[in-house]
């Protein structure tokens, strides 16, 4: 980096400067928060006591989110800790599925389905209404 484009960043403002290094600490904190878990299952061979149900929602969650802030064309270091989430929570399921036996047809199919709406959301094929009503369904849900 030159001094130039330093200068150019710091420009922004405090607020703004504060506010992405509080990102990158969040990310940062992203990239390792579910490690343990994989490993424990990883080195137990077993998922015994993991819920499908909340790594389905957490996946769900995490893909609306990354969806919603993708779309809306928000800064990528405001919303950079999803992709690092999601890429660890598919690992997890995966692990999670394979030791409760539980890859079968029926979750390849409903896999490719997301596959399919995430394609459609990175093209910006996906009613961006949808999305908008999921998040603020996941908010209020947060609030309770």
């Amino acid at each position: 980096m030159t001094m130039e484009a330093i200068s150019n960043y710091f420009e922004k403002g405090i607020v703004l400067v504060v506010a992405d290094l509080l990102s990158l600490i969040t990310v940062s904190s992203c990239l390792v928060i579910k490690v343990p878990q994989i490993n424990t299952i990883r080195a137990n061979e077993s998922s015994q006591g993991i819920s499908v149900l909340g790594l389905c929602l957490e996946l769900f969650s995490y893909t609306v989110m990354l969806s919603y802030n993708y779309s809306r064309g928000y800064d990528f270091l405001s919303y950079m800790e999803y992709p690092i989430l999601l890429l660890q929570e598919y690992v997890l399921i995966y692990y999670t599925f394979f030791y409760q036996n539980l890859l079968g047809v029926r979750t390849q199919i409903v896999a490719v389905l997301y596959a399919i709406v995430a394609t459609l959301i990175y093209f910006k094929l996906f009613p961006l209404l949808i999305l908008t009503f999921l998040v603020v369904r996941f908010r209020l849900i947060e609030i309770r």
